[in-house]
């Protein structure tokens, strides 16, 4: 056998290829602790008895062992944690020792944040954090450093990895630091592009691995809607011998074709011990099948976890193969065979049986049936009858429950899941988050094409969780297990949670891509603080969701509090009676609006239980329904309302809905105003057939003003810039060099007094004072309009911008002011970055970007020229899209935003809870308000809006003159931003949007009896959809039990055609003088 030079301190810097030569195992897992570490850096170390031969053939041999070290799917990302164990990794790895293990860590995904480090307002993306930090930490422990990369989708994203090495060698080479990177192949497509993945990255790829969970789970997502595609079954012991030949002949033919290491995939099961401490023999014979089978396919090595005890006989199994290939001769392998399975004779047998049959089988490279291996298909793979897919979901179910509980709750990311290996043996199997992965793609495809009713998988799901309650009764598969998450008064909520994100990975129709989307919000705040107060105050897993939604800023279907069908479904079967069948029904009649009132729901589920003799239950069911259901029928009787107004209306193919209510307040915590529903209705855009949903993003139009008011007036306020006093012409003077022109100066219109220029204000711009007029701003097709070209008519339908009337004298609506006051706002932004005023103008999107972004797909608001699936297309009344894109593109402030509608009602939500903030008589300030002069950068608007700019936005006095032409207008008083309407004692905020193809409004209360409730209409069609508009929100506004508001006399009278969207409210009452 060649001699091995080790790697690492004081070692040659011999690449690792040469080092792995020969037959490697590498015992994978995460770093714990330290003293875990150091355990595992020992792990070719004898433990207890063994078999003679075990330690004769490693006695002579040069082998040592690797440990790869999980950073990414084993290691949790609560900040706290991860760089917890990742500086124990780094103590244990700095002492030199050429017997230890040599440890390779596998970097975080590419696409996973680290929650704990932000830069210029974003998250910085995890791996390169820990690349970064481990070059440099051991910088002068180590020459050489290698690891492994996982979840590379594309050659692209190869090459970017080699950007990012080559600048960290670039940056400590002086000190001749190598890297070498083992690239994981996890999906079918990189594999296929294998050869492209090495030539890219060049001598940096020192190998290939080899990743089965995640190789077949991105495999079903590849396929998921492919109904006659199923992957291989997950329970089934043997499916890395029987499933992945031709991966493992691919890697081992392309890397060794290139000079590198090809490894493969991991066996992880254990179970109990047998006398000495020795592995169970069904265990073992499994550690046999899969390290021979691998080595035999042409592999390097393979990965070993779940017990230290299986390194030292990997690896002495390696050796003796390595002894069959030099001599030919099996001898050494079998008798090493026969001492590791010593007292079970059936499983010598049988072993020895595989072993032949594989020594002698002939592999002949048949690229259709290595392609078709390839991607798991399989042609004689026979259909599984009901009873095997309900066997199969249970597995998967229990797996699942088992690892989610264990992250969320004990912030566990490594966890042995229950398993059971030939011979129905009761067994544990050592997970990372693939496995929820796997089986939840496994499980969604079942359910999505109909090969196991939805209410079948939630009938598994919640008998799993009554029984792991009771710990009684037999099981679907038969058998009880020790679940390694005990469920208690403690760790219930937490299973309420797992219970609900598995049920949404499985039931949504359109499901996060990855299960961190859903996962990794639990991370994002501290979760110890969140673990203490919910166990030790509110055992509720409802206290954990809102925690976790508000520190998170989280939005979308998933985490409202009941506008899910699928979590409602769950919540009500597991809440009110454990049978899906009654859940799915009950969910369905309330959407169809079968119950007139709880009463009647009521009813219908005593005699639901009656006809199926379980009138004993109804007591305790009703009892629950009417906690329950008030919230869940408000929910579908919005979105059913909304759906028959939108029937009702012609030449409208859409409409996007958000409705506000307030949040709970008492006296530590101050008023709050949220999105408590979101939903679409229709078909955001036809031609794609795609439907019109909470995430899809509608232009709104005039409604910008309102956002861009927002930050204007907090812009020029952290700048010591009085909003209502200082005059617009002296504020670009003012930002302008000294040997330069102003970049713009406001003009008067001919026959005007020219002195009138120079009396606009900021705030005359954004309450339509300021006499400049230019009321709608055309858009245009294939780019957004130069806001600097519109002001001087240079654009396309735009006249120069004048003032043609005296500043403050009378209201008149105008695009112009919100054009100027952009303008200003990235002329100032110009000035203070490179102390000019001449040049590129930063974007507005840019400049506002940590202002408006969330960090939640369905509450964003983007100001870009994307064509993207979620946006929505807008319409003409013939039917016709207003342009190619979909949209025409808007000057950004007057009506250029792109939004959802939730998200624009989180906006309102955080305006309504900064008006009504609370003096703090002790502070002598305002909650939330920001010191007064500090030109900071703005942060998202739940942070940034004060409540002095709140106010200021909300007051208008219907004394002032210039509110006549308001009246006029939209029958309401004019505030500063937006418009105010009095419907009795509530005072409403509100504003109408037009653009082509889409109309929509937002009216929210900010005063009176019905404080924080709101509702955001927005639809995708032009002048046909403002009567919609209107009568969707008087449905909301009806449903949500407005006072003072003028419905009509019939719930179902259309709205006529020529009713003004804005006309909504009662007539105002008077005000004394």
């Amino acid at each position: 056998m060649p001699r091995r030079v080790p790697a690492g301190p004081g070692g040659s810097a011999t690449s690792f290829c040469d080092d792995l030569a020969r037959k490697q195992v590498t015992f994978f897992a995460p770093c714990t602790s330290a003293d875990q570490a150091a355990s595992v850096l020992r792990c070719a170390e004898k433990r207890g008895e063994e078999p003679a031969l075990v330690g004769e053939l490693l006695a002579g041999s040069p082998l040592r062992p690797c440990w790869g070290v999980d950073f990414e799917d084993s290691c949790l990302q609560e900040p706290g944690v991860f760089w917890r164990q990742f500086e124990d990794f780094v103590r244990a790895s700095g002492a030199a020792d050429p017997a230890a293990a040599h440890a390779v860590p596998r970097l975080p995904g590419l696409e996973l944040p680290s929650l704990g480090h932000r830069l210029d307002g974003s998250w910085m993306p995890l791996h390169a954090l820990v690349l970064c930090k481990l070059l440099w930490a051991r910088r002068d422990v180590c020459r050489r450093h290698d690891f492994y990369v996982p979840k590379l989708e594309t050659v692209a994203e190869a090459a970017y990895m080699r950007q990012l090495c080559e600048a960290c060698q670039e940056e400590i080479g002086q000190r001749g630091v190598q890297i070498g990177l083992i690239i994981v192949f996890e999906n079918p497509r990189l594999l296929l592009h294998a050869e492209d993945v090495v030539d890219t990255l060049g001598d940096l790829c020192i190998g290939g691995s080899l990743g089965w969970h995640d190789f077949f789970a991105a495999t079903a997502r590849c396929f998921r809607m492919t109904p006659a595609y199923r992957v291989p079954l997950k329970s089934d012991p043997g499916i890395v011998v029987g499933c992945l030949r031709a991966t493992h002949r691919r890697l081992a033919r392309v890397m060794h074709s290139r000079g590198k290491v090809a490894l493969g995939g991991m066996y992880g099961a254990t179970a109990a011990a047998g006398e000495g401490g020795r592995e169970h023999p069904t265990v073992m014979a499994g550690l046999v099948r899969d390290v021979v089978t691998q080595l035999h396919r042409g592999l390097d090595g393979l990965w070993v976890g779940a017990s230290l005890g299986h390194a030292r006989p990997a690896l002495a199994l390696a050796v003796a193969y390595h002894g069959y290939r030099v001599t030919g001769s099996p001898k050494v392998l079998m008798q090493l065979v026969d001492q590791l399975l010593e007292d079970a004779p059936e499983e010598v047998t049988s072993v020895h049986a595989y072993l032949e049959a594989l020594l002698a089988e002939e592999y002949s490279a048949d690229p259709e049936a290595e392609a078709e291996e390839l991607l798991a298909l399989s042609r004689e793979r026979k259909e599984a009858s009901q009873q095997e897919l309900r066997r199969e979901f249970a597995f998967n179910i229990r797996q699942s429950l088992q690892y989610l509980v264990a992250w969320l709750s004990r912030s566990s990311a490594c966890v042995a899941l229950p398993t059971e290996v030939s011979g129905g043996v009761a067994a544990s199997v050592l997970d990372d988050l693939a496995t929820v992965e796997r089986s939840r793609w496994q499980m969604w495809a079942d359910v999505r094409h109909g090969r196991l009713a939805k209410r079948e998988f939630l009938d598994l799901l919640f008998a799993e969780l009554r029984w792991l309650e009771a710990r009684r009764g037999p099981t679907e598969l038969g058998t009880a297990y020790e679940p390694g998450t005990p469920f208690s008064p403690a760790t219930r909520p937490w299973y309420d949670v797992a219970a609900r994100i598995l049920t949404q990975l499985v039931c949504d129709p359109d499901p996060a891509e990855f299960a961190t989307e859903l996962m990794l919000p639990f991370c994002a705040v501290n979760a110890d603080l969140a673990r203490e107060h919910a166990m030790q105050e509110k055992a509720d897993s409802g206290f954990i969701w809102h925690t976790v939604r508000e520190a998170c800023g989280q939005g979308g279907p998933f985490w409202g509090d009941d506008e899910n069908p699928t979590a409602e479904a769950a919540a009500v079967m597991r809440e009110v009676f454990p049978s899906a069948d009654f859940a799915e029904e009950l969910v369905q009649r309330v959407g169809d609006n079968a119950f007139v009132s709880e009463d009647g729901c009521v009813t219908w589920a005593a005699a639901w239980l009656s006809a199926r003799g379980l009138t004993s239950e109804a007591e305790g069911v009703a009892g629950i329904l009417r906690a329950k259901l008030g919230a869940i029928f408000r929910r579908f009787r919005l979105q059913r309302g909304a759906e028959a107004r939108l029937a009702a209306h012609r030449g409208v193919r859409g409409v996007s809905v958000a409705v506000m209510r307030p949040t709970a307040e008492g006296p530590a915590r101050p008023f709050g105003c949220g999105v408590a529903a979101a939903f679409g209705c229709g078909a955001a855009d036809a031609e794609r057939g795609a439907k019109m949903q909470p995430a899809s993003l509608v232009q709104i139009a005039s409604l910008s003003k309102t956002v861009g008011t927002a930050f204007a007036m907090e812009f020029f306020r952290r700048r010591g810039i009085d909003f209502f006093a200082a005059g617009v012409n002296a504020l670009f003077r003012q930002h302008a060099a000294a040997d330069e022109p102003a970049r713009f100066q406001v003009q008067a219109a001919d026959g005007c007094p020219a002195e009138w220029a120079e009396q606009v204000k900021l705030a005359h711009l954004v309450n339509h004072t300021s006499g400049l007029g230019m009321h709608y701003v055309p858009g245009k097709r294939g780019g957004r309009p130069d806001v600097e070209r519109c002001l001087n008519g240079e654009e396309s339908g735009y006249q120069a911008v004048r003032v043609c009337q005296e500043p403050g004298s009378a209201f008149r609506y105008s695009g112009g002011g919100y054009l100027l006051i952009q303008l200003l706002l990235q002329v100032v932004d110009r000035f203070e970055r490179a102390g000019t005023c001449t040049g590129p103008l930063r974007p507005i999107g840019e400049i506002m970007a940590r202002f408006t972004g969330s960090g939640a797909a369905d509450c964003e608001m983007r100001f870009d020229e994307e064509v993207s699936q979620r946006h929505a297309c807008g319409y003409y009344p013939d039917g016709q899209a207003v342009a190619q894109e979909g949209r025409l593109f808007f000057p950004e402030l007057s009506a250029g935003a792109e939004a959802t509608p939730r998200c624009l009602a989180a906006f309102l939500g955080s305006l309504v809870s900064a008006f009504n903030q609370r003096l703090d008589l002790l502070g002598g300030r305002l909650d939330g308000a920001a010191p007064p002069g500090r030109a900071a950068e703005l942060g998202h608007w739940s942070e940034s809006i004060s409540h002095e700019t709140a106010a200021l936005m909300f007051h208008a006095d219907p004394r002032e003159p210039y509110n006549a032409a308001a009246k006029e207008f939209m029958n309401v008083d004019v505030g500063v931003g937006a418009f105010v309407a009095r419907a009795g004692d509530n005072l409403v905020a509100c504003h109408q949007a037009a653009n082509d193809g889409f109309r929509g409004l937002y009216a929210v209360v900010f005063s009176g009896p019905d404080r924080g409730k709101g509702v955001v209409v927005v639809a995708n069609g032009d002048d046909p959809a403002a009567p919609l508009v209107s009568d969707v929100a008087l449905e909301v506004m009806r449903l949500e039990q407005w006072s003072d508001v003028d419905f009509p006399a019939c719930d179902d009278e259309p709205r006529p055609s020529n009713r003004r969207c804005e006309g909504l409210l009662a007539a105002p009452a008077p005000v004394a003088d």
